[in-house]
């Protein structure tokens, strides 16, 4: 059982690059705590932006849509978005959804 249900997000910016750490659950309900994340990767840097998955415990798939609207976006600059340290129950949406190389997890 979970224990933590709140999806987080932590940014951080690094060597023109920015990085994300996201937790808890990312649903329907996440979205007001993620839509930050927008301007955050457009605001700064101009490299990459990772997405550090280590702590996200479950995704669904309004989680995922947000996912690909942000790569969407990410990719309308010219920079790559790439996922990183992704747990087991979240690879495995992504490979049934095929979109681990659209998302940067492949």
């Amino acid at each position: 059982m979970l224990t933590d249900r709140t999806f987080g997000a932590r940014v951080q910016h690094e060597s023109g690059r920015v990085l994300c750490a996201l937790s808890g659950m990312l649903t329907y309900s996440s979205y007001s705590t993620f839509r930050p994340l927008f301007e955050a990767v457009n605001a700064h840097g101009t490299g990459d932006v990772v997405l550090d998955l280590r702590e996200l415990h479950f995704l669904d798939s309004n989680g995922l849509g947000m996912l690909l609207v942000l790569g969407e976006r990410i990719a309308a600059t010219g920079r790559r978005m790439r996922l990183v340290n992704v747990p087991p129950k979240v690879d495995k949406v992504l490979a049934r959804t095929r979109t681990q190389e659209m998302l940067g997890a492949a």
